[in-house]
């Protein structure tokens, strides 16, 4: 089968009926390509260097590797990045579970009431942050690869690529693997083209007829829908809130890392703590504010949309025998 890409240089970002027959074309054409040769291709490729999540390198390491006239570089790293939204969760849990506590006259150890408030025993509150981040680390391996081609790179200029459905694509070495890295690469290209030319710049378009956008945000879930010739197009528009979920615990992190130092000294110029029996406490209400205004300030809302294209059935009803 010839896979064809459209013309680059037609106006996609216009909602007419020989558009949305070129977006229906193309996108089912980009799902081919990363599904029967992108997708098994560079699942190979990361085999093939022998790292993985069981396998994990302690430092960086950068691979080269020749196929056909193809040059592919590896830049393969260990990964150890908490899953902070979790993080958060079970902290801002464990502080809610604490005033929830106090309030209803439950006795807790590390917990002590005095006329400023409640206060928690600093050297808890530190012992449940690394342990809700140990929990939620998993090692990991992070694989890019980069791709440098040949002596035959200036003819990587086709518009056609020939996909044939009994080959195996996952073929990255010996006979048959450099006919895969050549296809491999015309067709990562073929897809940056045709998301950038055409299925990004029409989605834009039909969800812009919604009259929502990042300035005019829904207060609550939205429904569109929009015909085109025989085809509908549903677009469901809804606000998000986008937390950056890495940078609060980071502030609250360093907020807990100020504390603890400032125990060190012989007179602490924070109010939140309070020096009890000779232990460090910290102040509940003040702490569970920290955690909530660092989450207020690293929150954005967003605007969301899906959209989703059916042809019309030919017939109106239809019927279940």
């Amino acid at each position: 089968m010839e896979l064809k890409i459209i013309d680059a240089n037609q106006n996609y970002n216009k909602i007419t009926r020989a558009n949305m027959e070129t977006y229906l074309s193309a996108s089912a054409q980009v799902d081919m390509l990363k599904s029967m040769i992108i997708g098994p291709f560079e699942k190979a490729l990361k085999e093939d260097t022998s790292y993985n999540n069981e396998n994990i390198p302690k430092a960086k390491i950068a691979l080269e590797k020749r196929i056909g006239n193809h040059n592919f570089k590896f830049d393969i790293k260990p990964s150890t990045n908490p899953k902070y939204g979790e993080v958060y969760d079970e902290m801002n849990q464990y502080l809610s579970e604490l005033g929830r506590g106090n309030s209803e006259g439950r006795r807790r150890d590390g917990v002590r009431t005095t006329e400023e408030g409640t206060y928690i025993l600093l050297d808890d509150v530190i012992d449940n942050l690394n342990t809700s981040i140990d929990n939620n680390t998993e090692p990991s391996v992070e694989i890019k690869i980069k791709t440098s081609n040949g002596k035959d790179s200036q003819q990587l200029t086709r518009t056609v690529l020939e996909l044939d459905y009994t080959r195996d694509y996952s073929i990255v070495k010996g006979e048959g693997a450099g006919h895969n890295a050549r296809n491999y690469i015309e067709a990562k290209k073929i897809v940056k083209n045709v998301e950038s030319v055409i299925t990004k710049p029409f989605d834009a378009a039909v969800k812009e007829q919604t009259g929502f956008s990042k300035e005019n945000i829904p207060a609550d879930v939205e429904y569109s829908k929009n015909s085109v010739g025989n085809v509908l197009c549903y677009v469901v528009s809804s606000p998000s809130d986008s937390v950056k979920y890495a940078k609060v615990m980071d502030g609250f992190i360093n907020h807990i890392e100020v504390l603890s130092e400032e125990t060190t000294k012989q007179k602490s110029a924070m109010p939140e703590l309070k020096r009890l029996d000779g232990r460090a406490y910290v102040n509940l209400a003040n702490l569970t504010e920290t955690l909530d205004a660092l989450k207020d300030n690293n929150t954005t809302e967003t605007l969301r949309q899906n959209v989703k294209y059916l042809r019309k059935p030919k017939d109106d009803k239809i019927i279940v025998e």
